[in-house]
């Protein structure tokens, strides 16, 4: 949600959580054994279905959205619950093992859920709201109260003005809240556990943008007139403190910049159609990747654990350093990947990525990949069981790396949970550890 048109209250918040990094202890070598196909291949199988209809208006919304649509589909495995909230602005909590419905919340007239958050920290779930005033407010409820069925929230970020263009953010993995209002160059930092501000930050030019980073709150800097962003500084989260700033070799306009990553005392920069810029924060230098020009937003994932990212091209799957060298490469399936694109990545221990990926020819099928191997966990379509129906577009679909699940929500509300299916009292991701680390 990064576009900030002043026309839409959808548009006014930009709401992201982070998922914390789990420390990983294997150490991914150059050259990686190449994938045996289908050793690893798996099915996934439907062992919950359930179609949600709860009574909401049949009208078109007024930007000709469908009330019914989903808008975000939240997993808890924890609780085993599964958060769905639609496009009306009414959201439902449901049980992922049976998919019965412990809770439904309706639109009211003065606050219109936008957004939904797990925080873990508080075991709650955060509910942010539009209000009649074209405001935003952001209510906890602890998970305890949903299931027993009800909704007993408490208003959090009081002092604060959600106000267009303010801006709020969630990271689970520092603890934190962030609510940034680029008018008054205002920056407030808040504890997610007791919901307390933990300081406050006044930037000294123009805000372009805010993000987390590791222990850090990376803030761009640039120019009005121009909306060009011109420097990069590093914020403290423990104390507040400035901890850097790095100013950039040539100003860059908002409307081609890729992405700012802060990574193991790095700053990686992209702008479209250009290589990857690696600055070093303490030694100045500026060293200019090649082979990176089709490097976006969406195929590059950081792993601040291990300091390294990975990029994910057509057919392979690039490990590479800090520094932006190649550490190793992993190939895709062939099947796969001429039908593949990038979509919900989720960390396992021992270095293990799980990318979950809509397929791009048929919208009822995925795919999930292996980072270290490439090779393909499973991959079915997640339409109807039966094979002389269609696969209906999905309109939303999450991870549980807990239980090995996949959940998915499609055009008619059927909610099903797919389940990888292995080898008897042997887990999945047990199994492509024990051939990974052979």
């Amino acid at each position: 949600m990064r576009d900030r048109s002043a026309t839409s209250l959808y548009q006014a918040l930009r709401l992201r959580q982070v998922e914390p990094r789990r420390r990983t202890e294997q150490v991914v070598s150059a050259k990686l054994r190449a994938p045996t196909g289908v050793h690893h291949r798996r099915q996934l199988v439907s062992h919950a279905t359930t179609a949600i209809n709860i009574n909401r208006a049949q009208q078109d919304n007024d930007d000709g959205t469908d009330p019914r649509q989903l808008q975000q589909l939240l997993a808890v495995p924890r609780h085993q619950l599964l958060v769905l909230l639609w496009r009306d602005g009414s959201w439902t909590v449901i049980k992922s093992t049976t998919h019965r419905v412990l809770l439904h919340v309706p639109p009211s007239i003065d606050h219109q859920a936008h957004s939904i958050v797990d925080n873990k920290l508080a075991d709650a779930l955060v509910v942010i709201t539009a209000t009649r005033d074209s405001a935003l407010a952001c209510q906890s409820i602890l998970f305890r109260s949903i299931l027993a069925g009800k909704a007993f929230s408490q208003h959090i970020l009081r002092d604060e003005c959600l106000a267009w263009p303010s801006f709020v953010e969630f990271d689970a993995s520092n603890g934190k809240i962030m609510v940034c209002n680029p008018s008054s160059r205002r920056i407030a930092v808040w504890d997610m556990k007791s919901y307390e501000l933990c300081f406050e930050h006044v930037a000294l030019g123009p805000i372009v943008d805010v993000k987390f980073s590791r222990e850090l709150l990376l803030v761009l800097l640039g120019s009005d007139p121009a909306q060009k962003l011109q420097k990069v500084a590093g914020v403290d989260l423990q104390f507040g403190e400035v901890r850097f700033e790095v100013a950039l070799e040539c100003p860059l306009r908002l409307t081609q910049l890729e992405f700012v990553h802060e990574l193991c005392g790095r700053l990686l920069v992209k702008q479209r159609r250009k290589p990857v810029q690696v600055y070093h924060i303490r030694s100045k230098r500026v060293v200019s990747l090649a082979d990176t020009s089709d490097v976006t937003a969406e195929n590059v994932f950081l792993d601040q654990r291990d300091c390294c990212f990975s990029v994910l091209r057509n057919k392979t799957i690039e490990r590479r350093d800090a520094d932006g060298n190649v550490v190793a490469t992993a190939e895709i399936d062939e099947v796969v990947a001429a039908d593949f694109r990038i979509g919900q990545v989720t960390r396992f221990e021992q270095a293990i990525t799980i990318y979950v990926a809509p397929s791009t020819k048929a919208p009822g099928r995925i795919h999930v990949v292996c980072e270290v191997t490439g090779a393909v966990l499973a991959s079915s379509s997640v339409g109807s069981l039966d094979a002389q129906d269609e696969s209906p577009v999905l309109q939303a679909l999450t991870f549980n790396c807990w239980h090995d699940e996949l959940y998915t929500v499609d055009q008619s509300n059927l909610v099903r949970t797919w389940k990888m299916q292995s080898q008897p009292n042997k887990s999945i991701m047990q199994e492509v550890l024990d051939d990974v680390l052979k």
